[in-house]
């Protein structure tokens, strides 16, 4: 008997064998054009656009730690992991079907006893957006399958009764989003604006920061939401009230799609000006070119993941080459992106390269001698996250390696074989998971599959040569005592502002003594007037409101 998938395998893939194999899923590609079938003939899968080069570095960072763990004489001895890795193309629905591609196995399961589709990967490393990672962990967890995420950050994926196998190296933006609300408090600001994508990394991250804010007497002047793929005129709106209102002050929790359109949306309006507060989702990305990015950006304040730099990561990716790799899909693809060449004769133009048609890569391009976001002067916690992913994934099958028969986790004091292992078993050590990797830094995983939650406070700022650089003006760091975690540089901070200082983000300035304030009906608490005190009131301190307000005037005897 012969089972047959219901579906081919027809995602772009990349493939190494091994005693045990870890899945991957990365977002290689930005944009998803799935086909709309006929349903009279067989679907011919979805065309992905936009290659990502720093997400093509991720992919690459796990198979650099994977052979590292391979060439490790402690840790996973005399056993070989390989992997299967896809690319979602940032869509959810690529995500679901690549996670149920890693869970089915095989693409033929032959005699009757092996057609019960067992798992064909240990663990999966992904995915990168926190909606990818919903949809792949729910399809996975009733299998069982480990996931352990690099980037998707959204709060939502910390709740054990949805999401029962899914971890991640990266917080929680619980945490995040509760940080941003302190710097805002720390600025003196009360008058802010809100934008997020329209995912749920956006939507969770927004309404968590808009809750911690108003705990601190915060005021939203306005509160904007997008997604990609919305028509033109919603963003051009957008631009619109930002440009209009009046704080200049602007929180955005965003993907990097969405950030690249709305400045884009900037650049065309000439808005500039903005104190941007930035989620970690796009405040270290290159989102624009050099100058622009310094006309639009500097003075941006926001949050980002620890930056380390991996022993012998750089050197790896510098020899990644469509020589070494002649067939494969992605490495041909990323040359091209690179170099913005052709590694096809058909796409080539005999004498200057059109929109459509581009010169000839000679395959003597040489990765150092070029800038982007592939090889960045200094890297981003991203690479670092996929990393420890990897090693956690790794630890756990070593500490299952070094079980003892006889006092194993199981029942009967079992052990879990590392050549016949069901993927739940694997949980098990990955919740008990400790180990300290080559940086310093001890990785281990709290009730809800999280990490402990560190952060780099990050100010965009301007170099001598005209461009932007990012400078770390602070630190958060969650095992410290209790007010205590966060380290804040304000006097290193270069602000938006002409004059380089502190912009105001008050919807009314505070009310001197002798005036109280009084409320604009139909205006948020943060909006009043000024009103002289009546006889025989006096208020002889800033910001009073008649007794039973929120303050109280002091009522002379």
């Amino acid at each position: 008997m012969v089972c047959n998938r219901r579906a081919n395998d027809d995602l772009p893939s990349v493939f190494e064998d091994g005693d045990i194999i870890l899945g991957g899923i990365f977002t290689v590609h930005l944009d998803a054009n799935p086909d709309i079938p006929s349903f009279t003939t067989t679907p011919t899968g979805t065309d992905c656009e936009s290659f990502h080069l720093s997400n093509f570095r991720l992919m690459q960072t796990m198979i650099f730690a994977i052979d590292e763990i391979n060439r490790s004489k402690t840790l996973l001895p005399n056993t070989t992991l390989g992997y299967k890795i896809y690319d979602d193309c940032s869509s959810s629905a690529i995500a679901s079907k690549a996670a149920l591609a890693l869970v089915n196995g095989e693409q033929e399961l032959i005699e009757y006893p092996e057609c019960k589709g067992s798992s064909n990967v240990a663990a999966i490393i992904g995915c990168d957006i926190s909606t990818s990672s919903i949809a792949a962990a729910r399809a996975v967890g009733s299998f069982g399958i480990p996931m352990v995420s690099y980037f998707s950050t959204c709060s939502c994926l910390s709740d054990k009764q949805e999401y029962p196998t899914f971890f991640r190296t990266i917080p929680s933006d619980d945490y995040q989003s509760k940080l941003l609300a302190v710097l805002v408090k720390t600025f003196g600001w009360n008058w802010i604006g809100t934008i997020r994508s329209n995912t749920d990394y956006g939507n969770f991250g927004m309404r968590a920061f808009i809750e911690e804010a108003q705990k601190f007497g915060v005021c939203i002047a306005y509160s904007e939401l997008f997604y990609r793929t919305d028509p033109a005129d919603k963003v051009t709106k957008i631009v619109r009230v930002i440009k209009q209102a009046t704080t200049k002050v602007l929180v955005g929790f965003l993907h990097p799609g969405e950030m690249r359109i709305l400045l884009k949306e900037f650049l065309r309006q000439n808005v500039s000006g903005i104190q941007w507060i930035g989620s970690e989702g796009w405040v270290t990305e290159d989102l624009l070119p050099p100058e622009e990015r310094a006309k639009f950006l500097v003075g941006t304040i926001g949050l980002a993941t620890r930056r380390t730099e991996i022993d012998g990561l750089r050197d790896y990716l510098l020899k990644i080459h469509p020589s070494r790799f002649p067939d494969s899909f992605f490495v041909n693809k990323f040359w091209e992106a690179a170099f913005t060449c052709s590694l096809k004769a058909d796409n080539v133009t005999e004498q200057t390269p059109s929109a459509f048609q581009m010169q000839q890569c000679t395959g003597k391009e040489q990765l150092d001698e070029i800038k982007n976001a592939y090889l960045p002067a200094i890297m981003d916690g991203s690479s670092y996250h996929v990393y420890k992913a990897v090693y956690a994934v790794a630890h756990a099958l070593d500490d299952m390696l070094s079980c003892e028969e006889g006092y194993g986790p199981f029942m009967n004091n079992t052990c879990a074989h590392i050549s016949n292992f069901e993927p739940w078993q694997l949980l098990h050590y990955l919740h008990s998971v400790n180990f300290t990797d080559r940086t310093g830094e001890v990785v281990y995983f709290d009730a809800n599959g999280d990490p402990v939650p560190t952060y780099e406070v990050i100010n965009l700022q301007m170099t001598l040569k005209g461009t932007v650089e990012i400078v770390n003006v602070g630190y958060y760091d969650g095992t410290a005592p209790l007010g205590q975690e966060l380290a804040l540089n304000v006097g290193d901070i270069v602000w938006s502002t002409v004059d380089n200082q502190i912009p105001p983000a008050l919807c009314s300035e505070p009310c001197p003594p002798g005036t109280r304030k009084v409320s604009r009906k139909g205006q948020p608490i943060c909006c009043f007037d000024c009103a002289e005190c009546a006889d025989g009131e006096i208020s002889n301190i800033t910001g009073m409101y008649k007794r039973g307000a929120e303050y109280d005037v002091i009522v002379s005897p």
